[in-house]
């Protein structure tokens, strides 16, 4: 659980590393000067990008590469396979899907971490001219 107190704890937040963030549970907000109606929505999306674990955009690059196979394996049953043939087509198809789940599961991450310093921004923003 994290509790955001202030402008300047919001900023921090933003730029924690990513391995302080793994399951660290939900974002509270404790502002005096934001209105109720806004805190809940605001909780839900800096706790959605805060523990984007690049899962969804993974699985995605999984099929994107099992779809990427297809061709791998025609083109080797068309060309009669071999005696290497074989052991590399299969190396290779088992291998496109896992390096695009990696690629989907850094890029995942990576985007929910720009989400969140974007989100935070624009709430910093938000705060700031309130107060002004």
């Amino acid at each position: 659980m994290v509790t955001l107190r202030s402008l300047e704890d919001i900023r921090q937040f933003s730029r924690l590393p990513f391995s302080l963030r793994r399951y660290a549970g939900p974002v509270f907000l404790a502002i005096d000067s934001m209105p109720q109606g806004e805190v809940g929505p605001w909780e839900r999306r800096l706790t959605k990008y805060y523990t984007e674990c690049g899962c969804t955009l993974g699985a995605v690059f999984t099929f994107v590469g099992i779809g990427a196979d297809l061709p791998l394996l025609l083109l080797g049953a068309r060309s009669g396979w071999g005696l290497w043939g074989i052991p590399a087509v299969v190396g290779a198809a088992l291998a496109i899907p896992l390096f695009a789940a990696l690629m989907g599961k850094v890029l995942g991450i990576s985007l929910g971490r720009i989400r969140l310093r974007l989100a935070a921004q624009t709430l910093i923003t938000r705060l700031s001219q309130r107060n002004l």
